[in-house]
Formats: C-alpha cells, sequence, structure tokens
C-alpha cells in the first residue's frame, strides 16, 4: 500500500497546473505596506466615530464644576467609555437587572429574527437588534453584561451595537447618526421594558431606564441657547480623537496585533506615524483621482477586463457609486477644510488607497492573514471546528471595511476568500492531516468548512453585491480565472479524499462516506457555471483513469492478503479453498450492498473488484485443488467427494460472479464441471443407494395409520411424505450446485431419477404383496370357516337336508340370505391411499425438473445414448381363458375357481399369479405381470391353470411361453397371444415389450406405471371379495324366485326392486367400511370396478359367451366322425343326452331366458346403475357407468326377438368393423399410407398406448393418453363390432352354433393372417433388432 504522502505526492501531479500556489504573486506581498494601508483605514474610520461628532453641551454654573458628573444627562462619549473599560460609574445601592431579564431578551429578539415580532420595525432598526442578537450569543458577552448587572449598561451595549450598524452601513451623513441611534435606542427600551416582570422594583428600573434613554438624546443647535430651565449659560465643544490606542475599539486592536504579530508600542508608533495621512481630505483627493481615471476608462479595470461592454459599464456604475458612498460617509470636516492637504509619501499614488496593481493582492493576504488567525484559534480550543465559523466577527468586519475603501468589487471578494482559504489549508481535513505535511500540498477536503466558505461568497455577490450568483460571465476574467483555479483545486480535493476512501473499502466496520463528497461535488462543484472550462482541462478523465488505477492496486493489494493465510505445506485442504472463496463472496457482497451504483457514474466498486478477486482466484483455486488432490494420494487417502462438492459450490459462486463482472468476456480459467464430475457422479451413487434404503426403511416402520383420516387429501401413512421430503431433498441439493455443464446435469438427474424410479418400483411391489397378503388370510379364513361348517355339517348326518332345504328354498322363491360384509383391515386400504399419494407426490416431482428437458438434453449431447437400452421390460397381461376343464372328474365346469400361475423354468421361480375367479370355467382375470430381462437373453415360462378347491389345487392346464425379445416388437404396444393347454382350453395373453433405457422419460413413466397398475390390480383384488354375492345375485336362482321356473311370471317393479336389495345392501356395507379409510377418489374407482362385475354378471346371466360355441361346434364334429349305429345302448345314451341337451340348452347357460326375466335383468342394471352406484351424482358419473359393455347389453333387446335370417344379416352388414378393428390392434402405426396423426389417433392405438410407460412419463402425456382414449372409445367401429358380437350371442340362444362357431373359426383365421402380416413386414423392417 502507498503511504499518504506517496498517495498525494502522485495525486498532486494532476493539477500541479492549477495549483494556487504556482502564483506567487501572493507570496510576494509586503507585509508592512499591507500593514500600514489597513492602519490607515483603521484611523480614519477611528476619527469618523459618533463621539467625536457629538457636541457636548457644558452648563457655566458657578456652583456645579464642569468635571463634576452630571446627575441628569449623560454624553454619548462617557457611554463609549463605559463600553470600552465595562464599568459603570454608580453607587452600589443602584438598581439591577431583573433575573431572567437577559434570556427574555434573547428570546424576543429571536423572534425578531424570525419576523415573528418587530414587524413595524424599519430595516435599519432590525439589523441594528440583530446585531445585539448576534452579541449576545457570544457567552463572554453574556458573562459581562451579567457581571455589571445594570440596566443603563445593556442600553450602552444596545447604542454601541446601533452606532456600528448605522456607521457600518455607509448611507448615513455624519450628523445624522446620533439622531437615528437615539430612536433605535428609544424602541430598544421600550422592548425592554415591556420584558420586565411585575415586582416592588419593577417600577424603578422603568423610570431609570427612561431617564437614562432622556439622557442619550441628542442636543440640538437650535435649543443650545436654552439648555437649563433656569437660564443658566451654556457652552458645546467636541470630544477630540487621542489617536491613543486605549482609546480605540479594542477587539479590532486585537485583532490588527494579532494578525500582523506587532505589540502596542510599536502600534502606537505607527498611529502617531500615519494619523496626518488618514484624514477625510486625504480619502476625498485619493476617491477624485479615481473617478477621474474612472471617467476616462483608465481604473483598475478596462474594457479588456471582462468579456463585455454591459458587464464592464455595470462594474464601473458600481465603483462610482462606492466612490460616492465614501465621499459620503467621510465628510471633510469644516475645520480641515481650509487646510492643504500633506504631501504625498513617496512610491505611492494615493494617500489611503493601496495601488491599483496590488489591491487585490492585499486583500487576499489580509483575508489569508485572518484564516490563519481562525486556524489558530481553533487548535487552541477543544470545541469541534465544525461550529465555528469561518471568520471572526471582527475579521469579518476588518474586511468588510478593507474591502469597501479599497473598492473590491463583491466577485472579486468572493475569490479572494476562495483563494485565500486554499492558501492557508483552511478547506482540508486537518483530522487526516499529517503533523508535517505542507499547506500547499494536495490533501482531503473538508467539506462543511468548504461549503461553509461557499455558502459565504455567495452571500458576498447575492446578498451584499445584490447580483446573480450564476451570472459569473459578467465578472473580471481574472476572477473568473481565479474562479476556476480554485474549483479546480477543490475538484482535486474532493477526489483526493475519494482516493483515500477507497483504500478503506475492505473495512467491515467503518464505511467509507462516498455520499458526502458525491453530493458535494454535484451540487456545488459541477453545477457551477464556470465549471465547464475545469472540464475542458481533461481533468475529470484523468481522475477517472487514476482512480482506476487505485481501485485495481487495492483489489490486487486484498488478494494478496487473501492468499497470505494459505499453508505451504501437506495442511493444505479444501477448507482453505472455501474459506478465501468466501471471503471473496463476502466482499463481493459487501461492495455490492455499500455501493449499488457506480461511483461518479464510471467506478462500479464492486464490479471491478469482483473482476479482479474472482479473475485472479480462477487459474489459483485450480493449482490449489491439484496441490490438495496430490497431498491426499501421498497420505494414501481420497479427497472426499462431500468436501469436492461444497468446493464446488463454493467455486461456481465465484464463477458466476466473475461472468457477472467481466468486461473483456473472457471465460472463467478453471473448467469446474471437468474437475468435479467425477464426485458429483460419486454423489449421485451413494445418494441412489441412501434413496433404496430410505424407502425400503420406510416401508418396514410404517404403521400404515392415516396422517389425519378425516382430511381426504391425508388419508395415507407418513411413509409417502418421509420418503419424498427426502428424494426431494437430494433434487434441491443438486439444483443448488448450479451445475452449468448441461449434459452432465441431466446426466446425473437422470442417474438420480433411475434411482428413484427403482425405490418407487420396490414401493409399489411391496405395498401390492402386503395387500394381496392380507386380503388372501382374510378370503383363506373365510374358506376355512366355510369348510368347516361343511364337515360339521356332513358327520351329522345333515348335509343332505341341508342341499333339499337350499333347493327348496330357489324352488319356492324365497330371498337370498344376505353375506355378511368383508372384513377389510384398515391398513389395507391406507397401503391403497399410499399408492395413490405416491402418484401425487411423482407427479409433483416435476415442478422441481422437466424429465422431458432433461431427456432431450441427454440427447441432444449424445444422441447414441437413446439407442443403449439395459434391458427388456415385457408386459404381461393375462386377459381370459376359455373352456376349462379340472383334472378332478367330479368338479363340475359352472363351480370352477381358476386361477393362473407364471413360473421361471430356469429359476424355479413364481413371477406372478392372477387372483381367483370363481364358478367359471371361461374366466376374466384382466391382470399385468411385468418381467424384466436383460439385453440379448429370453426367458421361458410356464403357465399353469389352477381350479382352487377348499384345501386343494387342481390343474387345469398347462403350457409354454417364450419371451424372446426378437420375437416382439419394442413399441410398448401388446400382441395377442393364445396360449393352448395341454389340456383342454385356451389362455388368452397379451405381450408388450419396451426396450429400457436410463432416460429421464423413461424412468419416470416406468414408476408412475408400475404405481397404477399395482393401484388397478388392488382394486380388483378388493372388488373381488364381494364379487361372489354380485354374481349369486345375477343368477337364474335369483331370477327364478320372482319370475316363476319357466319364467312367465311378470314381477310387479317392488318385487324386482326388492331382488336386489340384498346386493343393494351388501355393496353398500362393504363400501361403508371402504368409505371410512380409502379416499374419494379411490372409493370410486372401488364402485366403477365393482360396477363392471355387476355388468359382467349381468352379461353372463343375459346370453352364453362366444366361447361356448367352439365347444359345441367340437363336440358335433367329433360325433360326426363316430360309426353309425343302428341300435344298441351306445344309440339309446346318445339319443336321451339329445333330449336331455334339448332341454337345459347351451352347455353351462342353460335355456334362454324369457321376456319378464330379460325385463327383469335389464330393471335390476338400471335399478343399480343410477339408485345405487350413481345415487344422484355422489357416486360415479353416468359416462363412466355406461362404459362399452352396458351399451353392448342395450342392444339385447333390440335384436332378442328378431328371426335368424334378420340376425345373420347383420352381421355380415357388421364384419366389415371387425376387420377394421384388428387391423387397428396389429397394423395401426404401419399404414403407410395414413398420416401420422391419424396413425396415432386410431381406436385401437390410443386406448393401448395409453397402458405404456411413454405414456406415462407426466402428467402432461398422461392426461393427453386419457383424452385420446376417451375419444377412442366413442369410435362407432368398435361400438360395431360389439354389436356384431352380441348378435352372434343371440344366434347361439336360436340353436345356430355351427354358424357362430364358423364365423368364430374365420375371425380366428382373419387374425392370424393379419398377424402374420403384420410380423412379416416388421421382420422386413428390422424392427426386432432394434435393443
Amino acid at each position: 500500500m502507498l503511504t499518504k504522502r506517496e498517495s498525494a505526492g502522485r495525486s498532486q501531479s494532476l493539477a500541479s497546473a492549477t495549483l494556487l500556489s504556482e502564483d506567487h504573486s501572493y507570496d510576494t506581498v509586503d507585509v508592512n505596506n499591507l500593514y500600514e494601508s489597513v492602519l490607515k483605514i483603521i484611523l480614519l474610520e477611528y476619527i469618523n466615530e459618533a463621539r467625536f461628532h457629538t457636541p457636548i453641551v457644558k452648563p457655566q454654573s458657578p456652583s456645579k464644576s464642569s468635571d463634576s458628573p452630571s446627575s441628569s444627562s449623560t454624553s454619548l462619549t462617557s457611554s463609549s467609555k463605559i463600553l470600552r473599560n465595562s464599568k459603570i460609574s454608580s453607587n452600589d445601592n443602584e438598581l439591577k437587572l431583573p433575573p431572567n431579564l437577559l434570556s427574555s431578551l434573547e428570546t424576543r429578539l429571536n423572534l425578531i429574527a424570525m419576523k415573528k415580532r418587530g414587524k413595524d420595525y424599519d430595516d435599519l432598526t432590525r439589523r441594528s437588534l440583530l446585531r445585539l442578537y448576534s452579541e449576545l450569543l457570544d457567552p463572554n458577552v453574556k458573562q459581562e453584561i451579567s457581571r455589571i448587572n445594570k440596566p443603563e449598561y445593556l442600553v450602552m451595549k444596545f447604542v454601541s451595537s446601533a452606532n456600528k450598524e448605522v456607521v457600518k452601513m455607509g448611507t448615513i451623513p455624519q450628523h445624522e447618526i446620533s439622531d437615528i441611534v437615539f430612536k433605535q435606542a428609544e424602541v430598544f427600551v421600550q422592548i425592554l421594558i415591556s420584558l420586565i416582570p411585575k415586582d416592588k422594583n419593577s417600577d424603578a428600573i422603568i423610570n431609570k431606564l427612561k431617564e437614562h434613554k432622556e439622557s442619550l438624546k441628542p442636543s440640538k443647535s437650535n435649543n443650545s441657547k436654552s439648555v437649563s430651565t433656569d437660564s443658566v449659560s451654556s457652552s458645546v465643544s467636541y470630544v477630540k480623537p487621542s489617536f491613543r490606542v486605549s482609546d480605540m475599539e479594542e477587539a479590532m486592536i486585537d485583532l490588527i496585533k494579532s494578525i500582523f504579530d506587532i505589540d502596542q508600542v510599536k502600534l502606537q508608533q505607527d498611529i502617531f506615524k500615519l494619523k496626518d495621512l488618514s484624514q477625510e481630505k486625504t480619502l476625498h483627493q485619493d476617491i477624485k483621482q479615481i473617478l477621474f481615471y474612472l471617467n476616462k476608462d483608465l481604473g483598475q479595470y478596462n474594457r479588456k477586463s471582462f468579456l463585455t461592454e454591459i458587464a464592464y459599464n455595470n462594474w464601473k456604475s458600481r465603483e462610482a457609486a462606492s466612490c460616492e458612498s465614501l465621499k459620503n460617509k467621510y465628510p471633510i470636516p469644516a475645520s480641515l477644510k481650509l487646510l492643504e492637504t500633506p504631501p504625498l509619501p513617496p512610491g505611492c499614488d494615493f494617500y489611503i488607497f493601496p495601488k491599483n496593481n496590488v489591491t487585490k493582492n492585499y486583500y487576499v493576504n489580509l483575508t489569508k492573514l485572518c484564516l490563519n488567525q481562525t486556524i489558530k484559534n481553533r487548535k487552541l480550543e477543544f470545541d469541534s471546528a465544525l461550529e465555528k465559523p469561518l471568520l471572526s466577527k471582527q475579521a469579518n468586519n476588518l474586511l468588510h471595511l478593507c474591502a469597501r475603501f479599497w473598492r473590491i468589487d463583491f466577485p472579486t471578494r468572493a475569490t479572494a476568500l476562495y483563494t485565500a482559504c486554499h492558501l492557508t489549508g483552511i478547506l482540508k481535513d486537518n483530522l487526516s492531516q499529517e503533523s508535517n505535511s505542507d499547506q500547499k500540498d494536495l490533501g482531503p477536503i473538508d467539506l462543511d468548512t468548504t461549503t461553509t466558505m461557499l455558502h459565504t461568497c455567495k452571500k458576498i455577490v447575492e446578498d451584499n453585491g445584490k447580483l446573480d450568483w450564476e451570472e459569473k460571465t459578467e465578472w473580471t476574467l481574472k476572477d473568473q480565472e481565479d474562479w476556476v483555479k480554485n474549483l479546480t483545486y477543490t475538484y482535486n480535493e474532493v477526489f483526493f479524499s475519494i482516493k483515500e476512501n477507497l483504500t478503506m473499502i475492505f473495512n467491515k466496520t467503518v464505511k467509507p462516506k462516498f455520499g458526502p463528497y458525491l453530493m458535494f461535488l454535484g451540487d456545488y462543484l459541477e453545477s457551477d457555471t464556470l465549471f465547464h472550462k475545469v472540464e475542458e482541462t481533461g481533468l475529470p478523465k484523468k481522475w477517472e483513469k487514476k482512480l482506476s488505477k487505485t481501485l485495481l492496486r487495492i483489489s490486487e493489494t486484498r488478494y494478496a492478503e487473501l492468499l497470505a493465510n494459505l499453508p505451504r505445506d501437506d495442511t493444505l485442504d479444501i477448507v482453505h479453498i472455501l474459506n478465501i472463496s468466501d471471503s471473496i463472496v463476502g466482499d463481493t457482497k459487501l461492495l455490492q450492498k455499500r455501493y449499488k451504483n457506480p461511483l461518479l457514474g464510471f467506478l462500479n466498486v464492486s464490479r471491478t473488484v469482483a473482476a479482479v478477486l474472482t479473475g485472479m482466484f480462477a487459474l489459483d483455486s485450480k493449482n490449489i485443488l491439484k496441490h490438495i488432490h496430490a497431498y491426499a494420494k501421498n497420505q494414501g487417502r481420497l479427497l472426499a467427494y462431500s468436501d469436492a462438492i461444497e468446493a464446488y459450490k463454493s467455486l461456481s459462486e465465484i464463477r458466476y460472479i466473475y461472468n457477472q463482472v467481466s468486461v473483456s468476456n473472457s471465460p472463467f480459467k478453471f473448467n469446474l464441471e471437468k474437475f468435479f464430475y467425477p464426485f458429483l457422479k460419486e454423489w449421485v451413487e451413494e445418494s441412489g443407494e441412501k434413496i433404496s434404503a430410505i424407502i425400503n426403511n420406510a416401508i418396514e416402520k410404517d404403521s400404515f395409520e392415516p396422517i389425519d383420516l378425516n382430511d381426504d387429501n391425508r388419508k395415507f401413512s407418513s411413509s409417502v411424505l418421509d420418503i419424498f421430503t427426502l428424494v426431494k431433498e437430494f433434487l434441491r441439493i443438486l439444483n443448488q450446485l448450479n451445475w452449468s455443464n448441461e449434459f452432465q446435469l441431466a446426466q446425473a438427474y437422470t442417474s438420480l431419477l433411475k434411482s428413484i424410479s427403482d425405490g418407487v418400483l420396490t414401493y409399489s411391489s411391496k405395498i401390492s404383496d402386503k395387500i394381496i397378503r392380507e386380503l388372501d388370510e382374510e378370503e383363506q379364513k373365510k374358506l376355512l370357516q366355510q369348510a368347516s361348517d361343511e364337515v360339521d355339517n356332513r358327520k351329522s348326518g345333515n348335509w343332505f337336508d341341508e342341499v333339499k332345504n337350499v333347493v327348496s328354498n330357489i324352488q319356492n322363491g324365497n330371498k337370498l340370505e344376505l353375506e355378511e360384509p368383508y372384513n377389510f383391515k384398515p391398513g389395507t386400504c391406507i397401503a391403497l391411499n399410499n399408492l395413490a399419494a405416491m402418484m401425487d407426490q411423482l407427479t409433483k416431482l416435476e415442478d422441481l425438473l422437466d424429465p422431458v428437458l432433461i431427456s432431450n438434453t441427454v440427447a441432444e449431447f449424445d444422441p447414441s445414448l437413446q439407442k443403449k437400452y439395459t434391458s427388456h421390460i415385457f408386459s404381461l397381461r393375462l386377459v381370459k381363458a376359455e373352456n376349462l376343464k379340472s383334472a378332478n372328474a367330479s368338479s363340475n365346469l359352472s363351480n370352477m375357481h381358476p386361477y393362473i400361475t407364471m413360473i421361471d423354468t430356469m429359476a424355479r421361480k413364481t413371477i406372478g399369479k392372477t387372483r381367483v375367479v370363481n364358478n367359471t370355467n371361461n374366466p376374466d382375470w384382466d391382470e399385468e405381470f411385468e418381467v424384466t430381462l436383460p439385453a440379448n437373453t429370453s426367458l421361458t415360462i410356464s403357465v399353469t391353470v389352477w381350479d382352487e378347491r377348499v384345501g386343494t389345487h387342481s390343474i387345469c392346464g398347462r403350457a409354454l411361453l417364450q419371451l424372446d425379445p426378437l420375437r416382439f416388437k419394442h413399441d410398448g404396444i401388446p400382441q395377442e397371444i393364445y396360449l393352448d393347454l395341454d389340456s383342454q382350453g385356451r389362455v388368452l395373453v397379451e405381450i408388450a415389450v419396451e426396450s429400457e433405457r436410463v432416460d429421464a422419460i423413461f424412468v419416470m413413466g416406468r414408476a408412475h406405471r408400475s404405481l397404477k397398475r399395482a393401484q388397478e390390480r388392488a382394486i380388483k383384488l378388493i372388488v373381488e371379495k364381494f364379487s361372489r354375492f354380485i354374481h349369486y345375485c345375477f343368477s337364474r336362482s335369483n331370477l327364478k324366485s320372482i319370475c316363476g321356473n319357466n319364467g312367465q311370471l311378470k314381477p310387479t317393479q317392488d318385487q324386482m326392486d326388492d331382488a336386489m336389495m340384498p346386493l343393494y345392501n351388501y355393496l353398500n356395507m362393504n363400501l361403508q367400511v371402504l368409505a371410512e379409510f380409502l379416499t374419494k377418489s379411490l372409493l370410486l374407482k372401488v364402485m366403477l370396478a365393482a360396477w363392471i362385475v355387476v355388468v359382467s354378471s349381468a352379461d353372463a346371466l343375459l346370453l352364453p359367451k362366444l366361447a361356448s360355441a367352439k365347444t359345441f361346434h367340437l363336440s358335433s364334429i367329433g360325433s360326426k366322425l363316430k360309426p353309425e349305429s343302428t341300435g344298441g345302448w351306445q344309440s339309446a345314451v346318445s339319443s336321451a343326452m339329445a333330449n336331455v341337451t334339448n332341454s337345459m340348452g347351451i352347455s353351462g347357460f342353460g335355456k334362454s331366458l324369457t321376456s319378464n326375466e330379460l325385463e327383469t335383468v335389464f330393471s335390476w342394471l338400471n335399478f343399480l346403475c343410477f339408485d345405487f352406484f350413481h345415487n344422484d351424482g355422489n357416486g360415479p358419473p353416468v359416462r363412466d357407468l355406461k362404459n362399452e359393455q352396458y351399451q353392448a347389453l342395450l342392444l339385447v333387446p333390440v335384436y332378442y326377438d328378431r328371426d335368424v335370417d334378420f340376425l345373420q344379416q347383420e352381421v355380415e352388414r357388421l364384419s366389415p368393423a371387425f376387420i377394421k378393428t384388428l387391423r387397428d390392434r396389429n397394423n395401426f402405426d404401419n399404414e403407410p399410407s395414413l398420416a401420422a396423426p391419424q396413425r396415432r389417433n386410431s381406436r385401437a392405438g390410443s386406448i393401448i398406448r395409453n397402458k405404456t410407460i411413454l405414456a406415462n412419463a407426466t402428467a402432461k402425456s398422461r392426461a393427453q393418453a386419457d383424452k385420446e382414449a376417451r375419444e377412442a372409445r366413442s369410435d362407432p367401429t368398435a361400438a360395431q363390432t360389439l354389436a356384431e358380437d352380441m348378435i352372434l350371442r343371440i344366434l347361439l340362444i336360436k340353436d345356430e352354433k355351427s354358424y357362430v362357431a364358423r364365423r368364430l373359426e374365420q375371425r380366428e383365421k382373419l387374425a392370424h393372417s393379419i398377424a402374420t402380416e403384420r410380423l412379416a413386414k416388421a421382420a422386413a423392417e428390422g424392427r426386432f433388432n432394434r435393443r
């Protein structure tokens, strides 16, 4: 750092050409001549005091001596003596001032000064009163008045002040001064009388004041003959000046002795020497000469001294007026008019006035001497100098007097004061100066003193001179030049102060105060009308460069201080990097807070400092980290990724600041991402492990109790919030790193999302297992109880009676007995709520990040990653089975309870198991399972169909399923495969393959889909628990109970409703149990699933399934292949069986329903749809209840009674719709003739794509997929296909089984043909090799 003297030396060069110290004319002034010129004016003022021109009346009475004190009058001469000696000639018993009179007087004078009182006083009286008021503010004056404590002394004090003020004005003739002073004294006495409080002495004090006032009344020449009432003769005389120092004004004499450093003897000698020259007559002679030369334009200034003729003429007028004012104020006494004028001293141009060429220099040096006296007094006083005036009152009076005599124009007075202040150094900040500094050296500015000085200059010009302060072009060219020099020097002082303050910008406790300097610069310098001349010198630009360089040096020094604390050995650690970074950031923030805007419009402190510190730290931090890494490696340890991440966060903030403040647009010298990315990957990997552990731990500790059972939005357990609170924390940490490499950041996000997705898969799997396990436990308890009751009945021998009672109840139309509601555990419902809550939380993650943006960023930087698959995800949807047959020979086909298991043949591991569907050999499961295979591998699965009995499980059939990625497209679109069982029947499986890749969209979609599938399966399992009773209610037996055995009874509406009331009550009880713990949205989904079971049960009751047609067709073909027999027991049995078959109808279905029965079933559906499920809008909406199957059932009454020919014609008419539907399912995205949007919006494509991973990836994609699926379900082609199916099923009950079977066979051949075509086309395009 530069020392103050060195810094000042550097700054000195900026203004060396304009420093006032370079003007040596002020140094060559002869102080002795200046002293004599001032003394002449003091003498001239002395001899013109009022006391020397006021006549003194002396009575010529023999009884009174001439020198005895008068008891009735007091002369002004005696009053002056009283003031000078500070004594009152009086007895001790005289009256004293009231105690509070002085303070009351001071208050009254203050009100007069504020123009709140005394508005009727003339201006001259007001000025005299204010002069006294200013003297009363001096504690010494107050103390003197209090010490004397006499009313007459206070009056004489005012008289003295008034006399000086009147004389100072210079406009009152000498012979009128006494009268004016007396009139003012009368006003003052009246003020005192009004302030005297009423007490025992008040009247005496008032009389004393009036008496003293009368004694001051000046004598008149016209009544000098009768001054005494007793006609005593009298004489008039005048006091003559003694020219003694003791007779002169003490304060002025003290000032002269002080500033010129002379003693009283020397002063007295010089007074006697100069008293003959200091006369009114010599003054008038000087004025005469001045006016002579002025009239000839040869005065102190000429035309060339001004810019314009008008300015010159204005000055001439002021010069002439000043001379006339002096002539009027100092008239030649009659006694001197006839005397000769003394000879002019040798080498002088005037008697009183100095030479014109030294007048201004004299005035500047006199001002300088007075200012030095002020500086000297300030050093001797302990009070703050800021509270003291620039000049003392006596000094101001002396300068005003000399300026008037020497005809110093008002602008010149202001310029001289400005110059003298700079020459004395009074405008410098004394606290910042070194004790041995030269006053002429540049230094910090004292703003308060400089402001006071400028205000004084403006007052001189405007108030005293009555000139316009802004019209400085009217000044003399020399005054303008000197004013510009002064402005330049002040400008340098201000900028020097700013430069000194710059060195303290890093001080955290003391804030450098630039504001006052900037305000002063704008208010007083840059706003000056002559400042443009300072700008023309180029000084502002020089300071701009100087301050910029200074700020750079300060910044470099600060950076060196920060690096000085770094260890130079293996103790160097990350914490040292962090400390330096924190210091740089702290410095930057401190400076930003302190200096929000550039100083002076060009010096951006915070930006410049930040650019230097961050730029230098960029390279150094890289080298420091390399050393830290090397030290750690030598010590056999790894650099902790947590420390490295903290270092990155700190350095990234440094880089951010650098990028904001750098003006060169050069890049940051340290590639942070390249250095720290390995540590970020390590953090992401460990975070993934933590997420997995968090989820497992949350599941283990979860009590599955709702957070708030009364709040539908908080019916899930705390594990969901715990998991996602921590997950969001990981994402927040990654987000707050502000990683600038988008590709690396996207990869990190992708890895973190993959961990989250894997954790969600684990969560959904375990929650699903919990729900299945708990539901199975309750089911097994129920089945075991039923088995136990059956065994007990058999042991008691009453089981046959039980069977007969059941048959009797059915035949007699007795009502069904209501089952107890299923015992759903609260934990099961809360677990289901958790799945929904997890989906909501996944959706909310999109507020923190955008999976689509992350995926696109990775693809943009490295497109090859989109083709790198880690595995293949097989979605296996077990749709249904047809024509199952149990291995148990005694099993009735309608009483089967089938379910499927899938087993990995290699690992001997169960992959999945469906729920049990009761009482059917054509079950519909519609359950999905997910199998993940590593890339380039395949899997063989054993698909086994079981028939569950109480305590036993019989095999219905088995088939093998080969999962080979090469055989399927990898677009997530399912392909239908029928697995023929090794015994009888077949299973419909839909297989979809999606290639897994580490992609943000994919992992989010998979996580959401896994939760959705788990939720759907859990809902189906819940509905399955009370679906058995639904099937019982929609049964032939219940139908016969109200329609009769032959179905010919027409029940009333009440009978139909009563038949459904057990189901109504049963569903209501089960749903009430669920409603207590499930959320409203999940309850509606459960109700929709239950409604689907109701519609399916009604569908099975109304018409036989199409699968039964194939069974009958095969059996009929077998009978035709056997040789005919004309007799024997075989033919008899066949004939009997045929009769039985015709009477029973279709196998597994029975006879067709009558019109009464048909009407009853639809009445039940209508009752349940609107009265129970929709329930005036409290349940699912009607549009969801009227699903495709429900709409298809409404066609049954339309076609039920039509003849066979019409129905077959309808089948032929509707058959193209099936072909189109089939093509949509298999080729909806492979038709080259269709535009992409059309292919995407095909019915099959929209519905199927709704279940793909990509369709579940984001909230936007899910909404779009749901919208397309809803629109696709309204496709008329689908309705036509369903209508054809319904007609075929009606044809079955019309004994057209062969026709239906042939039609179904044609469908299968067509489906096989289209599938083969698709496979061939896909193979030709090479799509199966996409991995």
